[in-house]
């Protein structure tokens, strides 16, 4: 896409990146040299203090070691953000960049590294995965080489990929639900949108202005920062979350909304803090303290992260649409009747959908219509008996829901369907 609405995302990242190598080049070349230098220095001395007359070559090598040492190993230009790449090079490249760097893709790529395609035995290798999750220590062993460490971690993954990626995932690869890898991403599914034009609206230019002032303004406080920075809850916020957290618990037992995806659930609440902390330092990169305000606009994006997830799981656990797609077939047909808002039967929808894979008889669309009136897009019609009257029970009668003829317009607007 050429539309400057995607400029925040991109270009913006890529101007910062550069202006940082540009900043950091002069310093790297002039260690490199240094490095190269002292090399030389020791090879030099190493050579002479092996012949009959070493003189002070031993001493002089020494102390070109002892200087390697102090300068350590050729240092790499700053790098923010990578693509597709093999977990092995991305723990590389970490070690390069003091542990943390993001990985944007626009492909599934990393699933099929994580479940070993590039591995031994083709076994799946998940341990970076998670020990950058909770910013734990990590050490890459190198034959002959000495082993990269690094005491802290941070790895930011953003994956924007079709759904036929992640379809089947999970049944395919049972071994990441039980690690708890996918009980680890935040997900969104968002309907397929309803203009297909080629002109895009632009960003207006206050607001990408904006943006990339506040995306700088992270650079400079945050990610040079050499040391790792705590924020803390103010009260306020302390009590908001508190009051959430123990709420939350009974929907992941038994019986709650959650059981099926408590495993996820389970780790949603954590993941609120980061959002809090991410929202808080992108209004003021210098913050310590995450305010109640702050931490109540975070919890508000929680029905949303549950809505989507729930979405995604039912989809990863089979090969297509999942459970809903029964109900996404139904309500296409509803909006594609002359009269979308016109009371229908159960016989026409049959008539209209027979044959799809799940529309095997009458009983599994008698079931889809009972599933789509619990989202609350149609509503049964009562059935007005007539006294005396013989013969077969009419089709039962449906009134579609207004959205479906006329959708909403407020991109906030509640989605039933998504949000069960």
């Amino acid at each position: 896409m050429l539309s400057r609405s995607v400029r925040p995302q991109n270009g913006h990242s890529a101007a910062v990146e550069a202006d940082l190598v540009a900043a950091a080049r002069p310093e790297v070349e002039a260690v490199a040299q240094e490095i190269r230098i002292t090399q030389a220095v020791m090879a030099k001395a190493e050579q002479k203090a092996a012949t009959d007359k070493p003189g002070d070559a031993r001493a002089d090598a020494e102390a070109a070691r002892a200087k390697l040492l102090e300068l350590g190993e050729v240092p790499e230009l700053p790098r923010m953000l990578m693509r597709d790449v093999t977990l092995e090079a991305l723990a590389k490249r970490m070690a390069e960049q003091s542990g943390r760097i993001g990985s944007l893709a626009s492909e599934g790529g990393l699933f099929k590294v994580a479940a070993g395609l590039y591995g031994a035995g083709g076994k799946a290798n998940t341990d970076l995965l998670f020990e950058a999750y909770t910013g734990s220590p990590y050490t890459i062993d190198r034959a002959g080489r000495p082993a990269l460490h690094m005491p802290h971690t941070f790895l930011a993954l953003g994956l924007i990929v079709q759904p036929g990626v992640v379809a089947g995932l999970e049944r395919a690869n049972p071994e990441f639900r039980d690690s708890g890898l996918l009980g680890r991403f935040l997900y969104a599914r968002p309907a397929p949108g309803g203009a297909d034009t080629f002109d895009s609206p632009p960003v207006p230019e206050p607001v990408a202005d904006a943006y990339a002032a506040r995306i700088g303004a992270l650079v400079e406080q945050v990610w040079r920062s050499e040391t790792v920075q705590d924020l803390e809850l103010s009260a306020d916020a302390r009590a908001l979350f508190a009051e959430f957290y123990n709420a939350f618990g009974a929907r992941r037992k038994p019986g709650g909304d959650l059981h099926e995806i408590a495993d996820w659930a389970g780790k949603l609440r954590g993941q609120l803090i980061r959002v809090a902390a991410c929202l808080t330092l992108y209004e003021d990169p210098t913050a310590r303290t995450i305010s109640g305000p702050g931490m109540a606009n975070a919890l508000g994006l929680a029905p949303y992260f549950i809505a989507h997830a729930k979405a995604t799981f039912d989809l990863m656990s089979r090969d297509s649409e999942g459970t809903l797609r029964p109900l996404r077939d139904l309500l296409a047909w509803l909006r594609t009747r002359p009269d979308p808002a016109a009371v229908f039967t159960a016989r026409e929808a049959w008539q209209a959908l027979k044959g799809r894979s799940w529309a095997q008889d009458m009983d599994a669309m008698a079931d889809t219509l009972t599933a789509l009136e619990d989202y609350g897009w149609i509503a049964l019609v009562p059935l007005v008996e007539v006294p005396g009257k013989r013969g077969r029970k009419p089709s039962p009668r449906y009134e579609p829901h207004p959205w479906i003829a006329v959708p909403p317009q407020s991109s906030t607007a509640a989605r039933p369907l998504r949000a069960a």
